[in-house]
Parts: C-alpha cells; structure tokens; sequence
C-alpha cells in the first residue's frame, strides 16, 4: 500500500472514538475500528488506539497523506438563543445554530427577566446567540436584552445576529462589560427571508477556536490536518452532498437522513418541501431547503426511558412482538450501559423497539404537517412546514444501524414513514431506503472538503440499499 494516497477518518464521540481508513486512488474503504472514547482523560489516548487499530488492521503502519477529524465528546455545542419573537427571529436562529452543529438548549423570547438571566448562567451555555428584530426593526427589545446579558459573571462567547440598526450598539454594551462578542449579518433581514451562513460560519470557528480548546481537545491539532469539525456539521455537509452533488458525480436529488444516536436523534433534509397535495397552501415560518433538527429528548441511551414514557409500553411491545417481558426494567439498564451492545434477545428487541420510536418521533417533528381549516368558502388545507412525502431517498446512521441486519433497519425506518394513522403528518411515503453500515458518513463530510468528487463516489457506493 503506497502511504500518500490514503487519508484517515476520525470521529471522537462522547462513549466511542471511531475511525476509518480510505485508499485515496482506488477509493476503497480500507478498515474501519472503533474503541471506547478517553474524553474523561486524555481524548488524545482514545485516537492513539484508533491509529494503532487501523495501523493493525491493515498490516502495516500508515502514513497518511490527509488526516481528519470530527468530534461530539465535549458535549456537543450547547446554545442559548435569546430572540424577540418565539416563531420568527428565534426559530430562525435555531435552524442556525443547529446547521451549525450546535444543541439548543433554550430559547427566551421577548425581552429577559432576571431569572431567566439566572437560568442562562445556571446553564453554562458555550455559546449564547443573541437575536431580535428585523433590519430596520424593532430595536428596543435586543438593546433590552444585550444589557441584561452584560451582567453574567460567565466570559460565554455572544454572537450577535439581530436588527443591523443597532447591532454596534448592541456590541458596544457587551465589550463595555469584557464579553466576548461576535457580529453577523441579522438571520432574518426581513419577514420571510432567513440568512443563515453567516451564523453557521460563525458558530463553527467558535467550536474552533475556543470551545475545543477549552474541553480539553488543544492536543488533537497535532494528529490532524486542517480543524476539528462538530460531528452533526460533518454529517451535514455529507448529507447536502448526497443530495445535490458535485459537477462531476450526480447526487441523489431530495433526501432525508435519520442519525440515530446515544444523546440526540438527529434529522437532516435536503428538498424544497413545497405543497404536494391538491389546494395545500403553505403558511406560517418559511423551513430552509438545507435542514437540521436535533431532538435532545431521543437520545438512544441517555433518554431510554423518556422514549419509553412519551410512546407508551403499549407501541414498543407492538412494534417488538414480545409481551412477556419486563420493558420498564430493560429500559433502565439500557440507559445505564452507555458504552455497550446489547447482548441478549430481549435486550436487543428493546434497542430496536426504542429506536424505532426514536426515529418516528424525530421524523415527525421533523417534517410538516397539514391542518384543515373551515371559512364560508369550505375547507382549506394548510401546509405548515415541509412536505417530504415524496422523498425518494432515506439515508439512515447511527450504532444501531452498524450493529443490527437489515431486516431489522427496516424495520426501523418503516416506522418512520406517513401512514394512514396519522396522515396529516408529511413524513416520506415510499422512499429507498440506504444504509451507513460501516459509519462513514460523517468522514465524506470532511473529506469533501478536499475530494467532493472521491467523497461522494464513496458514499454512494457504501450506502447500499435495504428495500
């Protein structure tokens, strides 16, 4: 094996550091390892046994010509977003930060109180992004609340996106009491319009330069080439990849992506989401072609038994075929054993059970949905949200995807999809469903960077699909 024509993958997660090894000409998938994450010690332990495993795997000490890495092990960045109103400015700056790979944590609409400023400080917030008013706008709401924020003890880094009018203002009070502050372009210049990427650039070169640093991740610059990347971006960048292409290799076209995890279920879409039934007419807050959404209360592991409460013993023991058995106790030691695989039967027909719900729900939060409304003139169907039921393409990750078959992937995502039991909820109807059974997705993310073309060739030919 020539050393300069492959590149290494990286992935530090909050219980596993995974890694992947790909030969650069060939664009083969070499080996592909995980081992137990050394975030409570030294991360840098955990990617030194990942080396050491791809070198051992393969049979020889590599030499990579590009190094790459993502990570999720500090805890993902916790955001705090203080808004003017609840379904615009700061539903704006959500689909924001979490394009950027941040976890919002809370939102605060209107002007703060000081108990919601203690709440923020009690929260410990990596970032908290400060939003308010068109271009031109209101103004007396941000000002309001740029001078309650003034006052935390914390040295929480502040990007300000809100009303341009004000916005050196704004700065001028935060610096004046030696915050940290960053200025953007607003995220809603005007009604109807979101401006995003400028938030999203920023975030990322937070998480670079200072949230890194301070969870202990300094020491893994000298193992990578270029940054270290969040993990949910990475897979972001991958999934629009998918979708759209490059000049060279065709995309898929319109697609969701489901990201089953121990924390977070995630949910990515790339598609327009305009009105496909017959008289539909969109209202209410316009979603982004390009969409994340982060359900924090899903998390495979840490929220077991929160999913259990939400969906009802009654669903899981459905969806699982197993009755005698007791479903609240299994639940509990699943959300206790973080860092390990299921072993017996029953234990893996809960994994799957919760994960099914996991997913269900995390879709149709997802996705939009259609209200009937009555007027003189007859019903109306409103469209809120995007219409993803002709979504050819369901691209699924996540652990519990590498470890079980495909019989029971399926499974999984076949409760994702729009049934007539809930009809008015505009999940995918009849997509092909594709698999990311050796966990590279979040790789072709990096690796895109660099070699689009390679990246995507890769990831079409290591998503097969299951249906």
């Amino acid at each position: 094996m020539k050393s300069l024509q492959s590149a290494l993958l990286i992935d530090v997660g909050s219980t596993f550091t995974k890694a992947f090894a790909i030969g650069l000409d060939d664009e083969e998938l070499l080996t592909s390892v995980s081992t137990p994450s050394t975030s409570g010690t030294d991360v840098c332990e955990g990617i030194d046994n990942v080396i050491l495993l791809v070198n051992e795997a393969v049979g020889e000490k590599i030499n990579f010509k590009l190094r790459l890495a993502s990570s999720s092990a500090a805890g993902g960045l916790r955001m705090v977003v203080v808004g003017l109103v609840s379904d615009l400015t700061s539903q704006a700056a959500r689909l924001s930060a979490l394009g950027a790979g941040a976890k919002v944590i809370s939102t605060y609409s209107y002007k703060l109180n000081r108990s919601e400023r203690e709440r923020i400080e009690h929260d410990k917030p990596d970032i908290i992004l400060l939003v308010g008013g068109t271009d031109g706008g209101n103004e007396e709401t941000i000002l309001w609340n740029a001078k309650l924020l003034s006052y935390l003890e914390s040295d929480v880094p502040i990007v300000i996106a809100g009303n341009k009018v004000v916005a050196h203002e704004v700065e001028g009070i935060l610096k004046d009491s030696g915050k940290d502050t960053y200025i953007c372009d607003n995220v809603l210049p005007q009604i109807g319009k979101l401006n995003v990427e400028p938030v999203r650039k920023t975030i990322r070169k937070i998480f670079i330069n200072r949230i890194v640093i301070s969870k202990g991740f300094k020491g893994v610059k000298e193992y990578i080439d270029g940054i270290l990347t969040p993990t949910p971006a990475a897979v972001f960048e991958a999934v629009k990849l998918l979708s759209k292409g490059t000049e060279n290799v065709k995309g898929l076209g319109e697609l969701v992506a489901v990201d089953i995890g121990g924390a977070t279920t995630d949910v990515y879409s790339v598609a327009a989401g305009l009105p496909t039934k017959e008289g539909a007419i969109i209202k209410g807050f316009p979603s982004p072609c390009d969409m994340r959404t982060v359900e924090g209360d899903l998390g495979l592991r840490s929220n077991a038994v929160s999913i259990l409460e939400e969906v009802g013993e009654k669903m899981v023991l459905k969806s699982i075929g197993i009755k005698n058995i007791d479903l609240e106790k299994i639940t509990r030691d699943l959300s206790k054993k973080v860092s390990k695989t299921p072993k017996s039967g029953a234990d893996k027909a809960v994994d799957l059970g919760l994960a099914s719900s996991a997913a269900q729900l995390a879709l149709k939060r997802h996705a939009g949905y259609i209200k009937t409304i009555y007027t003189p003139m007859g019903s109306m169907s409103i469209q809120y949200g995007k219409d993803l039921t002709e979504i050819r393409s369901l691209i699924s990750t996540g652990g519990i995807f590498v470890h079980y078959s495909n019989k029971s992937r399926i499974k999984i995502l076949e409760g994702t999809l729009c049934n007539h039991d809930d009809p008015f909820t505009l999940t995918p109807e009849k997509p092909r469903f594709y698999v990311d059974s050796n966990y590279i997705i979040y790789g072709m993310g990096l690796l895109s960077n660099y070699y689009p073309d390679k990246a995507l060739r890769i990831l079409k030919r290591n998503l097969p699909r299951i249906n």
